[in-house]
């Protein structure tokens, strides 16, 4: 699936409906990163990660509540659309400015997509995972050291773990996953336009 793509939204949608009868939670989870300074910004840098976890992330929002809305309201419970943010939803590094932009991007989405939807009944929250020990952090964390920011490979997540996390360690996907099922079920049916942050303690609010 190309998240950048609207027509591969709209066929997740469909093949969901197809298979289950409908659509009655979406979760945006698709994002990239790739770390610069800030004056090596470039257009191609900025567009595919703004396109991929901004753009693609509102193309999913639209498709999934297009097909809520033509479902009309269910009797007992809302719908659910759940954006994965990130702790860059509410604070910026240097090195990765587009990320963190993106990021904020998706609280604003969280937030006005809140407002938008709910005459349809249909809530809007996310959660913002923190450090994760993670594929993804891995290929990060070489990034970091090929742009100059740190000397070798494992000394960022390191070195994140130790001066930022209250917790003092990496998270792991069994953290995250609990708050994910919960915003999933009907336990979340009172709540709309949250972030809800699951990073050890490194944005407090």
């Amino acid at each position: 699936m190309n998240v950048v793509k609207r027509e591969d939204h709209a066929a997740a949608v469909k093949a969901c409906v197809d298979n289950f009868g409908s659509l009655n939670v979406y979760l945006n989870n698709a994002g990239v990163n790739k770390p610069k300074m800030f004056m090596d910004i470039d257009e191609e840098n900025w567009d595919f990660i703004m396109n991929v976890n901004a753009k693609g992330m509102l193309f999913g929002m639209q498709e999934a509540a297009r097909q809520m809305i033509e479902q009309g309201p269910m009797e007992d419970h809302p719908y659910k659309i759940i954006n994965v943010g990130s702790i860059l939803s509410r604070a910026a590094f240097d090195d990765v400015i587009p990320y963190s932009c993106s990021k904020h991007a998706t609280l604003a989405m969280i937030t006005g997509g809140a407002k938008a939807l709910w005459q349809h009944k249909i809530t809007v929250n996310g959660y913002g995972p923190g450090v994760v020990a993670t594929e993804l952090w891995k290929q990060l964390d070489k990034d970091l050291v090929a742009i100059g920011k740190f000397e070798k490979e494992g000394q960022s997540m390191d070195t994140l773990a130790e001066t930022m996390i209250l917790m003092k360690k990496l998270s792991t996907p069994d953290d995250v996953v609990g708050t994910a099922a919960f915003l999933a079920s009907d336990e979340s049916d009172y709540m709309t336009g949250q972030l809800i942050m699951i990073d050890g303690g490194i944005v407090m609010q």
